[in-house]
This record gives C-alpha cells, sequence and structure tokens, in this order.
C-alpha cells in the first residue's frame, strides 16, 4: 500500500468512505508527513492493543510526534480512527481472466490477501466493537462513540464484484440486473467463515489460494446466477 489516499469501499452494502474534511485548527506548521505517520500509528495502535488499550498518548509515542500535534489535526480519537481506516482502505482491481468463474476466483483471492493486513484487521473489530452490547465497553475507556467502521470495511469489494458481473455479462456468460448486493454478501461472508474455520486467513500463492476458494466461488456463483 502506498501513501494515505481515501478509497470507496463498503461494507456488504458499498458506501463512500469519509474524507479527511474536519476543520484544521490554527496552530504552528507541522513537520512533513506526519499526518500519514499519525494514522499509520493508529491503525497500528488499535491492531495491538483494541478499542481498550487505544489511547492518544500510544499513537503519539509509536507516531514519534507530541500529543499537541494530533490535536492540531484532530478533535478526538474518534475522528482520528475514522480518518485512519478510511485512509488504509484499498481499491481491488479485478483481473480479466476470460470466465466469470475464474474472475471471482481471483477476486476472492485478492480480498483474502487484503484481509491479512493490520488495516483491515482494525476494521473488521471496530464494526464488532460497534455492534450492540459494546458500546458501554467503549465509553469506557474514554470514547464516546464507537466510529462507524461499516464504510470502511471491505469483506465483499461491491464495485469490483459489479465490474466483474458486467464483463461476464458482455461475454454472454450471465443477463439481468447484477445481483450486486447478494453476490458481496455471499463473497464476504463465504470468505469470513473460510478464515474462521481455519484460524487465520490462508496464505500461499495465488494457484493455491485459488483452489482453496474454487469450491466456494463455485457455491457463491450457483446461488447468485439462480437469483439473477
Amino acid at each position: 500500500m502506498g501513501g494515505f489516499e481515501t478509497k470507496r469501499t463498503g461494507f456488504f452494502t458499498w458506501c463512500h468512505a469519509p474524507g479527511m474534511s474536519h476543520a484544521r485548527s490554527v496552530g504552528r506548521p507541522r513537520e512533513a508527513g506526519a499526518d500519514e505517520r499519525i494514522m499509520r500509528a493508529a491503525v497500528a495502535e488499535y491492531a495491538t492493543y483494541g478499542k481498550a488499550g487505544f489511547s492518544l498518548n500510544g499513537v503519539a509515542r509509536r507516531a514519534g510526534v507530541g500529543k499537541s500535534s494530533i490535536y492540531l489535526r484532530w478533535q478526538d480519537k474518534e475522528r482520528l480512527l475514522e480518518d485512519a481506516v478510511a485512509a488504509s482502505a484499498e481499491e481491488l482491481d479485478p483481473v480479466d481472466t476470460g470466465s466469470l468463474e475464474g474472475d471471482l476466483r481471483a477476486l476472492m483471492v485478492s480480498v483474502l490477501r487484503s484481509w491479512d493486513h493490520p488495516a483491515t484487521l482494525v476494521r473488521h473489530r471496530m464494526a464488532l466493537d460497534a455492534l450492540p452490547g459494546s458500546q458501554a465497553t467503549f465509553e469506557d475507556v474514554g470514547l464516546h462513540a464507537v466510529p462507524d467502521a461499516r464504510p470502511t470495511m471491505d469483506p465483499a469489494p461491491t464495485d469490483a464484484l459489479l465490474v466483474v458481473w458486467k464483463r461476464a455479462e458482455e461475454r454472454g456468460e450471465v443477463s439481468g440486473t447484477p445481483p450486486t448486493p447478494l453476490l458481496a454478501d455471499l463473497v464476504g461472508g463465504s470468505l469470513m467463515l473460510l478464515v474462521l474455520r481455519r484460524g487465520s486467513a490462508p496464505h500461499g500463492g495465488d494457484d493455491e489460494l485459488a483452489s482453496i476458494v474454487a469450491p466456494y466461488a463455485g457455491a457463491v456463483l450457483a446461488a447468485a446466477k439462480a437469483s439473477a
């Protein structure tokens, strides 16, 4: 992943990620690159300690800046986390393999690879923290509201799936309205269950991962075609 850029990602339903548009306080100029270091540090701090141990003091230490530098850019923890996860989101480029099933397998492999990253772990953990029952614990550690990670979670890249489906339509493999929300749910849900059953995201070369996801891709495709 290169520099921090806000990307359009989604959590089953594709939403636009919040941009870094919060008002900046007037103060002395900050060191070049400080914002990026702070956001990377926020992701790493949350990935390491979770909501219970996440603090601006820890972020400042990890980024090598003073806590005041953080407050020059962000009002509170919530906004820092929101911007950090939005900036770390990746946009997947669907590979054209020549067939819908091949494209779907390749995309599912790319999704699995994207999950093996601290920023993805943070987005997933934040979404779980935002579930009912987690709010009180979050407030106990000084976060007044759980940052909404849903717009920046990406278990299923809906835009990429739409490209894959449209490409298959041009080949004559499918017709009708693309079942994008269902397809996204099936891809994201099946891969999440795969990871949970194995205990971690599978690793290996593209061919090895493609063989792992192949049964899931076949089942997803059959269900999607049946509903199209």
